[in-house]
């Protein structure tokens, strides 16, 4: 791997080109000083739910942290169709600090396994606030979607109520990890990636309202249903 001079904001740093690194090739998140990036990372080694707002369907979803190497979250329904949990990022009325603005870069990514994949509704990415995300969207959002009684992935894109939808881009399959990522140029591009690769891109319907991370999912049928979510990661350009 080669060296590389970037410079940001006028001070140049000498950083060393990835390989594989997929969208995050140009954010150099070591490089940059705090005052010019702004991150989030949650490793899932505990769960404060002072960080989150926790909405579930019916009070008996759990949110539990597994026992397990790196930190992995376990959101479980229900036995009872439609049922899960939400989880927003910030607090109940306040909290949405992500958004896609002119010239700056955003990014977002998350590694998550369903124990049916085809059984769950699911949602990850940035949203709105909002307590009924996979029931009834709100008006902005960007992010990835699995239907019940479908295992395939689709990328979301809503701009005031607007959506762009790229549908099937993979198939979620049960109890495995997928790595979930887009990197938003602007506001002019959303590139959604899989494990890495590219499989969309959105040039329309991208918004710039202020938003939340969202993790959600509701079982599919009348089972204890879980999302496991390993992390997410998310950076912007101050």
């Amino acid at each position: 791997m080669a060296n590389k001079v970037i410079d940001l904001d006028g001070i140049a740093y000498r950083v060393k080109e990835r390989d594989n690194a997929g969208m995050w090739q140009d954010c150099y998140l070591e490089a940059r000083p705090v005052s010019k990036i702004c991150k989030y990372v949650d490793d899932f080694v505990g769960f404060d739910t002072g960080h989150w707002v926790v909405t579930e369907t019916n009070g008996s979803c759990t949110q539990a942290l597994a026992d397990t190497r790196n930190g992995v979250l376990v959101l479980t329904s229900i036995a009872t169709e439609d049922n899960g949990t939400q989880i927003q990022l910030g607090t109940s009325t306040t909290g949405e600090a992500f958004a896609p603005a002119a010239s700056k870069n955003l990014w977002f990514e998350t590694y998550i396994a369903s124990n049916d994949a085809d059984q769950n509704d699911i949602f990850v990415g940035l949203h709105v606030q909002d307590t009924s995300i996979i029931a009834g969207f709100g008006t902005d959002y960007i992010g990835f979607q699995v239907v019940d009684a479908s295992a395939s992935i689709n990328c979301l894109s809503c701009a005031s109520s607007v959506v762009t939808t790229s549908s099937a881009v993979a198939t979620l399959s049960d109890d495995t990890f997928v790595k979930l990522g887009f990197k938003i140029t602007g506001t002019s591009k959303i590139e959604f990636y899989v494990n890495d690769n590219l499989v969309a891109t959105h040039t329309t319907t991208i918004p710039t309202a202020l938003m939340q991370c969202s993790l959600a999912h509701l079982t599919g049928e009348a089972v204890a249903n879980t999302l496991s979510i390993d992390y997410v990661a998310i950076a912007q350009d101050r």
